[in-house]
C-alpha cells in the first residue's frame, strides 16, 4: 500500500510547486509597497492591453535578459538565491527614480574587447549599469551607424555585442521616459540628485488649466479678463518637456476617454499632457498615475496601496471593467508561466520512465505517467490563457505552433500509451521528448526565452520540489515492469 502511494506523493509534491508559485512572492517590496495590485493595472503596450506587470518583465529581458535583477551584497557581489528587485519594482524605479535605477546593473557586456573599447572593468555577473555607460552613449551610437554597413556574418563577436546593447540602451530610454521627460531632466540637472516633485507641478498645472477655462468661458460673456501671464508661462515651462515623453514613450498609460474596451485609444502621459494644454481639459486618469508613482517616489507605501486601489475601482467603473479583467488574466499567466513549467514536468517525467526501464520499477513508471500529465494539463492551461488573451488559438506565430503541435503529440502519446504496442511509457517517452524539445525551441526564439527558461527550472521552489521527490523514490524497490526492447522483467 505504501509503495502504491508514493506515484501520487510525488504528484503532490510538484502540484504543491505549481500551487505556491501563484502566491507572488514579491507581492509587497520590502518597503510595504503592494506591488502586485499595482502591477495588475492596466496599460497599453504595441497596440494591445497589458497589466503593467507584462510591460515590466517585457522591458527588464529586452535590457538584461532576466525578470528580476539581482540585488548585490556590499563587497557588489550577487549571490545565488539573494534579494533581488521584482520587475515590477524595477519598472517604478525606471519611471519616477531614475538616478537609482542608472544605478542597477542590468546591462550585459561579456566581450574583452568591447570593454576595452568602452574603457570598462570586468564587473560582477558581467552587468553593468546605465551610469556606467552613459559617458560612451556617443561613441556606442557611432559605432552602431558603422556597424550597421558591414555584413551580419563579417561582424566580429565585439561588433555584434555592440548592436545588441545599443538596442538595449534605446530600450531602456524608451522605458525611462515613459511617464516624465527624465533623460532631459537629468540633463538640467548636471549629475546633481534629480528633484522633481512631478505631482506638485501638476496640480499646479491643472488649477491653471482651471483657471484658464474659466477666463475662457468670462470672455465668453463679453468680458475683458486675461489670464495672469505667470501662470501661462509656468503652464508652458510644465507641458513643454512632456512634448519628449509623447515621442519617446513607448508605455500608454492612459485609457480612452469613451467607455469600452478600446485597445487603440490608449495614450502616453506626455501625449495627453501635451494636449491638455491647447484644449484646457487633463483626463483623471493623469493625476491617479502621477499620484501612485509619486506616492512610490516619496516612499509613502500607504498612500501608494491606497491610491492603486482608488485607480483600480475609478478603471472598473468608468467602462473599462473588460481592460481590468484581461490584466487580471495576464498576470496570473505570468505568476503561473505554465509553458516553463511544461518544460521542467515533461523533462522530471522523461527521466522518470528513462529510470523505470533502467530498473525495472513500476513506481517509477506510474511516477513518470502522472507527471507527465500534471505537464499536460499546465501546457493545456497556458494554452486556455492564451485563447482568452487573444481570442483566438494560438497558430499566429511559431511558438504557438510550437506550443499547439507538441500539446496535440503529448496527449496523444498519453492516449496511446494503454496499447498493447506503445505500452509501457514508450509512447509517453516519445511525446514527452518531443514536446520537451519543442518548447525549448519556442522559448529559445523568444528573446531572453533560454535564460528565462533555465531560471525556472534552477528556481529554489522546483529544486525543492525535486529533492523532496528523490526523498521518496527510494522507496520504490518493488515489482519490475517490462522494458521497451521487450526484455524480461528486472526482479525486485
Amino acid at each position: 500500500m505504501m509503495k502504491r502511494c508514493i506515484p501520487w506523493t510525488i504528484l503532490s509534491v510538484f502540484l504543491a510547486y505549481v500551487a505556491v508559485s501563484l502566491f507572488d512572492w514579491r507581492a509587497t517590496s520590502r518597503d510595504g509597497f503592494e506591488l502586485a495590485k499595482f502591477g495588475r493595472l492596466p496599460v497599453a503596450l504595441g497596440g494591445r492591453v497589458r497589466p503593467i506587470d507584462s510591460v515590466a518583465r517585457m522591458g527588464l529581458v529586452q535590457v538584461r535578459g532576466t525578470a528580476e535583477v539581482p540585488l548585490a551584497d556590499g563587497a557588489g557581489r550577487f549571490a545565488i538565491g539573494g534579494a533581488s528587485l521584482s520587475a515590477t519594482e524595477w519598472l517604478l524605479e525606471v519611471l519616477i527614480k531614475p538616478d537609482v535605477a542608472d544605478s542597477r546593473r542590468i546591462f550585459p557586456i561579456g566581450e574583452p574587447a568591447l570593454l576595452s573599447k568602452l574603457h570598462l572593468q570586468p564587473a560582477p555577473g558581467g552587468y553593468y549599469s546605465f551610469k556606467e555607460i552613459a559617458s560612451h552613449n556617443a561613441e556606442v551610437a557611432a559605432e552602431a551607424g558603422r556597424i550597421g554597413k558591414v555584413a551580419v556574418a563579417k561582424r566580429a563577436p565585439w561588433e555584434r555585442e555592440l548592436v545588441a546593447l545599443r538596442l538595449r540602451l534605446a530600450s531602456y530610454e524608451r522605458l525611462k521616459n515613459s511617464l516624465q521627460a527624465n533623460s532631459l531632466l537629468q540633463q538640467e540637472a548636471k549629475g546633481e540628485p534629480l528633484q522633481y516633485d512631478m505631482m506638485a507641478l501638476l496640480a499646479t498645472y491643472r488649477a491653471n488649466l482651471a483657471e484658464t477655462a474659466r477666463v475662457a468661458a468670462r470672455r465668453k460673456r463679453g468680458g475683458t479678463d486675461t489670464l495672469d501671464t505667470q501662470k501661462a508661462t509656468d503652464m508652458m515651462a510644465f507641458a513643454r518637456p512632456f512634448a519628449s515623453v509623447s515621442r519617446i514613450g513607448v508605455i500608454a498609460m492612459i485609457p480612452p476617454a469613451r467607455p469600452g474596451d478600446s485597445r487603440d485609444g490608449w495614450k502616453n502621459v506626455g501625449a495627453v499632457i501635451v494636449e491638455s494644454a491647447r484644449s484646457g481639459r487633463l483626463p483623471a486618469p493623469v493625476t491617479h498615475v502621477v499620484a501612485m508613482t509619486s506616492a512610490f517616489a516619496h516612499g509613502k507605501p500607504d498612500a501608494f496601496n491606497r491610491l492603486v486601489d482608488v485607480y483600480a475601482q475609478w478603471l472598473a467603473s468608468n467602462g473599462l471593467g473588460p481592460s481590468v479583467r484581461r490584466a487580471r488574466y495576464e498576470s496570473f499567466y505570468n505568476l503561473l508561466q505554465p509553458y516553463m513549467k511544461a518544460v521542467a514536468f515533461y523533462l522530471v517525467a522523461l527521466i522518470l520512465i528513462c529510470a523505470a526501464w533502467g530498473s525495472g520499477s513500476e513506481t517509477l513508471y506510474r511516477s513518470g505517467l502522472l507527471v507527465a500529465g500534471l505537464a499536460i494539463a499546465v501546457q493545456s492551461a497556458g494554452l486556455l490563457l492564451d485563447m482568452m488573451l487573444s481570442g483566438r488559438l494560438p497558430v499566429h506565430s511559431l511558438l504557438g505552433w510550437l506550443a499547439l503541435g507538441s500539446w496535440a503529440l503529448a496527449c496523444g502519446a498519453f492516449a496511446l500509451e494503454r496499447s498493447h504496442w506503445f505500452g509501457r511509457g514508450r509512447a509517453v517517452a516519445i511525446g514527452t521528448g518531443v514536446a520537451l524539445a519543442a518548447l525549448v525551441t519556442a522559448h529559445g526564439l523568444a528573446p531572453g526565452g533560454i535564460m528565462l527558461l533555465v531560471a525556472e527550472v534552477v528556481d529554489v521552489r522546483f529544486v525543492v520540489a525535486v529533492l523532496a521527490a528523490l526523498l521518496v523514490l527510494p522507496l520504490a524497490r518493488e515489482r519490475s515492469i517490462k522494458a521497451p526492447a521487450g526484455a524480461e522483467p528486472v526482479p525486485a
